[in-house]
């Protein structure tokens, strides 16, 4: 699955995917756009395993904080991670 996560962020997908979202939901606060992300996910989850999901959502994820100007440098991303 790590394939497939890495050739949906070097096509472009994800960040396909991220400004769709971030289209979708223009001028939302962060605390919406986390919801839209999680739900994504929990409902992806349900029909690939956990690991598969945090493959292909975190390049998605990262498209969508970048679009809103949030950085995705430093260790708070690691922790982030590490603590989901």
């Amino acid at each position: 699955m790590l394939p497939v996560g890495g050739a949906l962020e070097t096509s472009g997908g994800a960040a396909l995917l991220a400004d769709q979202i971030l289209r979708l939901a223009d001028h939302s606060p962060a605390w919406a756009m986390l919801t839209i992300l999680i739900t994504a996910t929990m409902l992806l989850s349900g029909v690939i395993n956990n690991a598969a999901t945090a493959v292909l959502m975190a390049p998605i994820g990262i498209g969508i904080a970048t679009g809103m100007g949030y950085s995705i440098s430093g260790n708070h991303v690691l922790w982030a991670w590490i603590l989901y």
